[in-house]
């Protein structure tokens, strides 16, 4: 059952965390999970069933997998699909997936269908989840570079290495735009660095495609 499975990230990572039961149900709480108490965490990672049907008492709902991600400080997909960690991922009671094959499944990067070729569904939502990686990545790299760090000196290195970072951006938030899909938000250190630069990362909007 997915359930056991997550109990076990569950416990694995709180341990990791240094954190008791009691601690991981106050971050809950305090996340406006008021129903994943101490009591109820015990139901959860332990796995207690009915005397009578062996049943668990306790599956994990959607709400509480995200909210459990949140106050364990990792994605969601960690608590599902582990290859570190797991073996097979029961996704229902008849199928059960390896664990790289349902992580890639989980975060859209791969599909999984009884037969025939892939699905239009599938590969895009694959290009969606990896545009906004990269728009992710290069946002990364455009934070304010620390003194001694692998850059260049420069500052007109390290001005003409941003526009790159920021040419990739543009790029890539145009053709989400052409999915028709909302586009990403940018944080702030990015739209500061394209005003310091005169990047304009807002292309026009052509050829639209709605999914």
């Amino acid at each position: 059952m997915l359930s056991d499975l997550v109990a076990e990230h569950v416990v694995r990572l709180r341990k990791r965390a240094g954190l008791r039961r009691d601690q991981l149900a106050a971050k809950c709480q305090q996340l406006g999970m008021d129903e994943l108490t101490e009591a109820a965490l015990a139901n959860i990672e332990t796995g207690r069933r009915h005397g009578n049907t062996g049943t668990r008492r306790r599956r994990v709902t959607v709400d509480e997998l995200l909210g459990l991600a949140l106050a364990l400080d990792v994605p969601a997909v960690s608590l599902l699909a582990d290859p570190r960690h797991s073996g097979p991922v029961p996704v229902t009671d008849a199928l059960a997936l390896g664990p790289w094959e349902a992580l890639l499944w989980i975060t859209g990067l791969a599909w999984r269908t009884s037969n025939g070729p892939e699905p239009a569904t599938y590969r895009a939502a694959a290009d969606l989840t990896w545009k906004g990686y990269v728009i992710s990545e290069m946002s990364e790299n455009l934070l304010p570079k620390r003194p001694g760090g692998p850059y260049p000196a420069r500052q007109e290195d390290i001005d003409r290495i941003d526009r790159s970072y920021l040419a990739t951006v543009r790029q890539f938030l145009g053709e989400i735009k052409k999915m028709g899909v909302e586009l990403p938000d940018l944080p702030p250190h990015v739209l500061q660095r394209a005003a310091e630069l005169d990047v304009d990362l807002l292309p026009a909007q052509e050829g639209v495609v709605h999914q």
